[in-house]
């Protein structure tokens, strides 16, 4: 049952920019927006988007939770250096509230507790130059410090930065908590990840913590590498040679294998993501959670502002995608989803969830779960200086799910021009991670990369990249073709040979959705008030410049020499007076 929240939101055209790459449970701090609910500003903070800033990049921070548009961002007094500014300020003050929620001789006594009978330092920097100074120790949420002990062995504290936009604690709290259990049970099983523990309570100290409202942080071993591929596919052409390219996915393919045998007990069940018991205890450097299959944390909007705030466990496929598609149907028409493009990504929506409940595949009950990373992308993997991995690092977000999603391959190795052309032909790198599977006799596994993109088709089209993007014919093409099944060489030409085509067919298909009239109908509106809008700023306009013209007859000829876009700005100067 969805929650009976979205009559509350109001249509706002917003964007994060571009703090939207790492965090999907921020509240829009929405100071400025008094006339929305703080439910339904909670929802708007629920909408997964990713775009470039022509200023910041694609990995830059803000605080600026509501945007009308970039546009109007850089029209502001200073433009591009206050834009920057303001940006720098934003990190300055998440920073410094982060540095003043950690207590360094409470981490100390928690990471000595941990490890016993062993000493520890910790730095913790005296300002944010500092940090800034260290790009590889931080990224959009988490920052991390280095703890060194007495006989060699380094960790790192992984603290949430305290953002303008932080997330409720009890929130955050299941996000981390899910992601140190994965990281124990990956380790525990011999897959190539850092351990991670919670801080232990450290009574009454731990009280006092938790009253003022500490920042959240746990322990994680050092894991020593560097992320050296940052590129999609294919990685061979001008990005990395071949050999290292074939060394990495040589590792990768272990790496699931490894994965592939963990058995994650037959309590177990269900599509979601682990967490620890309630009745589990932690204390030692070896010791650990007993865990659970519970909601699906993921970066996504299938998740509601009130708690438990995600969905699940679920016991198919289809059961999560036709959740999930609900919900961005609720969104759509409650104004957060395709903000520009409603209509367009309503029906899309409507298509998809046919294709949902029209598979076999995903409607089949499942039995076996694994593990998968949340994010999974080739600057997920350290590498050493000989080439090969040391290990996979950042963990939230993991999930639990079936052995056909888990083991397809991951973004950065089939997001290639042909995949965004709407073609499902593998790319060479897909072809050497079935090659290495085969090798190693996990035929099974090859087949998880063989028929992978029915999982990589959903998750693409259903992850909106910025509130504004339009659809697709090519992504539409693309999971039609997925869902068939029956082009992987890409022979076939496109279903649809263009989105006019698409769109019309759609809107015959589905013009008796209630809905959808209504937001045909808010859509003829709009284009109505625009058209009447423009209408009148013309009027105003050519009122404007007749009037100034005439101000002064000794100046007629003066004023027609002038340029009109000259004449129009001196009669907005003067609007306010002798034009009114």
């Amino acid at each position: 049952m969805l929650p009976r929240v979205f009559d509350e939101v109001a249509p706002i055209n917003f964007s994060h920019c571009p703090s939207c790459l790492t965090t999907h449970f921020a509240l829009l701090s929405l100071q400025s927006h008094s006339s929305v609910s703080t439910k339904a500003a909670m929802l708007l903070s629920l909408v997964p988007l990713e775009f470039v800033c022509p200023v910041g990049g694609s990995g830059a921070r803000t605080t600026f939770a509501v945007i009308l548009t970039t546009a109007s961002l850089l029209k502001r007094k200073g433009g591009y250096a206050r834009y920057l500014q303001d940006q720098r300020d934003a990190e300055d003050r998440s920073w410094t509230r982060t540095l003043r929620g950690l207590d360094q001789s409470t981490i100390i006594l928690q990471a000595q507790a941990l490890r016993q009978n062993h000493s520890c330092t910790v730095h913790l920097p005296s300002n944010t130059d500092e940090i800034r100074s260290s790009p590889t120790r931080h990224n959009g949420l988490n920052i991390h410090f280095v703890i060194d002990f007495d006989d060699g062995v380094k960790w790192l504290v992984r603290a949430r930065q305290a953002h303008d936009d932080c997330p409720p604690a009890d929130l955050q709290e299941m996000v981390t908590k899910s992601e140190v259990i994965t990281m124990q049970v990956l380790k525990g099983a011999g897959a190539k990840v850092p351990n991670a523990w919670m801080p232990p309570s450290l009574d009454p100290v731990a009280d006092v913590i938790k009253a003022s409202g500490t920042v959240d942080c746990f322990f994680i071993e050092f894991l020593p590498g560097d992320a050296i591929v940052k590129d999609f596919a294919p990685l061979t052409i001008d990005k990395i040679n071949s050999s290292f390219a074939e060394n990495y996915i040589s590792d990768l393919a272990q790496f699931h294998q490894t994965i592939s045998q963990i058995n994650l007990g037959p309590h177990i069940k269900g599509i979601g993501s682990l967490y620890p018991s309630s009745s589990s205890t932690f204390a030692t450097e070896k010791g650990g959670y007993e865990y659970i299959v519970g909601p699906l944390i993921q970066r996504s909007f299938l998740m509601i502002p009130n708690p438990p705030y995600f969905f699940g466990p679920f016991n198919s496929q289809k059961d999560r995608y036709l959740t999930k598609i609900d919900l961005g149907l609720n969104y759509i028409v409650a104004g957060n989803l395709w903000v520009w493009h409603p209509v367009d990504g309503y029906m899309m929506l409507l298509e998809v969830k046919e294709l949902v409940e029209g598979c076999e595949e995903l409607a089949r009950e499942e039995t076996e779960f694994f593990i998968k990373h949340g994010e999974d992308r080739n600057d997920q993997y350290m590498f050493l200086e000989d080439g090969h991995t040391s290990g996979a690092i950042d963990w939230e977000r993991a999930i639990v799910t079936s052995k056909a999603e888990a083991f397809c391959a991951h973004l950065d190795l089939y997001h290639d021009q042909t995949f965004l052309d709407g073609r499902n032909v593998l790319t060479r790198e897909e072809h050497l991670l079935i090659e290495a599977h085969e090798r190693a006799g996990r035929s099974d596994l090859a087949d998880c990369v063989r028929n992978g993109r029915l999982y990589q088709r959903l998750e693409w089209i259903l992850f909106p990249r910025h509130p504004f993007a339009p659809v697709r014919v090519t992504d539409l093409n693309g999971i039609y073709d997925a869902f068939s099944g029956d082009d992987k060489e890409g022979e076939k030409g496109p279903l649809f040979g263009s989105f006019e085509d698409w769109r019309q067919i759609m809107l015959d298909k589905y013009e008796d959705d209630k809905r959808l009239k209504v937001l045909v109908g808010r859509g003829k509106a709009k284009a109505a008030r625009a058209e009447k809008e423009a209408k009148q700023e013309t009027e105003i306009r050519s009122r404007l410049l007749k009037t100034c013209t005439k101000k002064d007859d000794r100046s007629d000829t003066a004023v027609a020499e002038k340029p009109e876009k000259e004449v129009i700005s001196e009669a907005e100067q003067g609007s306010n007076s002798q034009c009114r």
